[in-house]
């Protein structure tokens, strides 16, 4: 009985210190790869999140100023004054001030126009246009303006005098205007160089959301750029 007591007490020693610095070593090179691959398969994810958004923050972006810029100076009626239709020089329809620096001016990174938006409308009953047809009315639907404030595309709201976000994390914005021979037309606008505005380029880059850019490792804007053609212009 006794070699087999002795034989109990030896194996109920535990692990020698080896074993466990040994063992340790082991586990800590195993998490350590484990974390790695965790890492990665997250920046790559969060990579591919921050790219997605960016690219629908820029469709979005240049789909709502290419729809809108496109119709500006429409006016079926052709009874609009040439002066209030179409691109605008400056904001001052708009009852904005150009004296403060909150609001646009006839910049690179602001633009204003106008349309008759219910120029086109038939009164089913007496066959006439509707009242306002051929005229700018103080409306959101005729009195269109854009700008860049911070990293957000804003629309100006005539209703409710003040701006809407309609677009994030947008880095920058330029508008170029271009005359028919698709010379690039100086700013500030006056009000005999945008009477000869035909075409608007716009430029836009969007970057990552400040929370996915460590993450992201800090990818660079991604940039678009179109132009539009004001058809309404020079008819």
């Amino acid at each position: 009985m006794k070699p087999i007591r002795n034989r109990m007490i030896r194996d109920s020693k535990g692990f020698s210190l080896v074993e466990l610095m040994v063992t340790l070593a082991i586990s800590s090179i195993v998490l350590a790869g484990i974390y790695g691959v965790y890492r990665a398969q997250l920046k790559s994810h969060v990579t591919q999140n921050a790219v997605v958004e960016i690219q629908q923050d820029l469709r979005n972006a240049l789909y709502i100023l290419q729809r809108s810029i496109r119709m500006a100076g429409f006016d079926p009626t052709r009874q609009c004054s040439p002066s209030q239709i179409g691109l605008l020089k400056d904001f001052e329809v708009f009852g904005l001030s150009n004296a403060s620096d909150d609001d646009p001016k006839s910049s690179d990174t602001g633009i204003a126009f106008s349309m008759d938006a219910n120029g086109d409308q038939i009164d089913p009953d007496t066959k006439l246009l509707v009242a306002g047809a051929g005229t700018i009315e103080t409306t959101d639907s005729e009195l269109i303006a854009f700008r860049l404030s911070g990293t957000k595309l804003q629309k100006y709201r005539v209703s409710s005098n003040s701006w809407m976000d309609v677009s994030e994390n947008i880095d920058t914005l330029v508008f170029q205007y271009l005359n028919d021979s698709g010379g690039i037309i100086g700013l500030p606008l006056t009000t005999t160089t945008v009477q000869d505005v035909r075409t608007v380029r716009i430029s836009i880059t969007a970057k990552q959301p400040h929370d996915l850019a460590a993450l992201a490792d800090n990818r660079p804007p991604t940039f678009l750029t179109t132009t539009v053609q004001i058809r309404n212009t020079g008819l």
